[in-house]
């Protein structure tokens, strides 16, 4: 399933984005989500469905869409030849076969392909054979996307049209990166103020006025994006808040993925809901409990 926030760690998220100011008044987390336009609890795709298929792929954003999540997240990174793109380790080896495909660039940054060499690799292969109890054959072959392809996921369910959850990855290595997002943004029609006429048509989805949450563990960034996308919820990464794995509730889990048991805890978080425009059977993930500051 998504990943799902407890009511603590989104509060914690809220806090981030309204600022110290805002944080300091004992504004109860309910009513900050509301001004923020953010439900609450708050149900985040992390990476996509990525427990269920590989992470950053058009079957885990479309699972994650489908069964009902109201942000899908992504780590931003932006190609050689400029265009942006959802990967969130800085190199490919993990969940590529750039091993085999670039055999002599295998430890090169991301950034230093092309968007045309990106999309070359296997980003699928490599999530059966880490969890074969969870294999596809479909997963085989799936392809980087870019930001411009996951908006198309993210406006493809006439029937749930989840929110954008955005993190500008290292943005030290991409300068210029905030601006990029945010005239694309801008030209996909999420950037428009609500109850405009642009906000009402088709272009403008997600979660009203909270429909897109920009986040960076750089404060600069964080300033940058303040002043390119002042409309936009914002947080700033400041520390690690540890995943608890669950079959050892002190150690931290290191992939999400690995995790197999629901943490959520009764009453305190939301499951998303099957919610599929062609009403083919999806499976349905297990549920997960995640901070909202994460490890890098």
């Amino acid at each position: 399933m998504p990943v799902t926030f407890s009511k603590s760690a989104l509060a914690l998220g809220l806090l981030l984005c309204l600022g110290q100011a805002q944080a300091a008044s004992q504004t109860s987390p309910t009513a900050l989500a509301t001004t923020l336009g953010i439900p609450h609890p708050a149900v985040i795709a992390h990476r996509g469905a990525s427990f269920d298929a590989p992470e950053s792929t058009a079957a885990s954003y479309k699972l994650a869409r489908d069964l009902g999540a109201d942000y899908l997240e992504m780590d931003l990174q932006r190609s050689k030849d400029g265009v942006l793109f959802a990967l969130h380790d800085n190199n490919l080896q993990r969940t590529t076969d750039v091993a085999s495909k670039f055999p002599e660039r295998k430890d090169a940054p991301a950034n230093q392909f092309t968007l045309a060499e990106l999309k070359t690799l296997d980003a699928g292969s490599w999530f059966n054979a880490a969890y074969p109890d969870r294999a596809r054959a479909a997963y085989v072959g799936l392809k980087i996307l870019t930001l411009d392809e996951i908006i198309d996921i993210a406006q493809g369910n006439p029937l749930h049209k989840p929110g954008l959850y955005i993190e500008t990855k290292e943005p030290k290595q991409f300068p210029g990166i905030e601006h990029d997002l945010k005239e694309k943004l801008q030209d996909r029609g999420w950037l428009s103020p609500a109850g405009s006429k642009l906000a009402k048509s088709e272009l403008s989805v997600g979660q009203g006025k909270g429909k897109v949450v920009l986040q960076t563990f750089e404060k600069s960034s964080l300033e940058l994006l303040q002043k390119k996308c002042p409309t936009c919820r914002r947080s700033c990464c400041c520390g690690s808040v540890k995943a608890v794995s669950s079959r050892n509730p002190k150690r931290p889990s290191r992939n999400p993925a690995t995790r197999t048991k629901p943490l959520t805890t009764p009453g305190k978080s939301r499951k998303a809901k099957p919610n599929s425009s062609n009403g083919s059977s999806t499976p349905r993930p297990r549920a997960r409990s995640a901070p909202a500051l994460r490890r890098r």
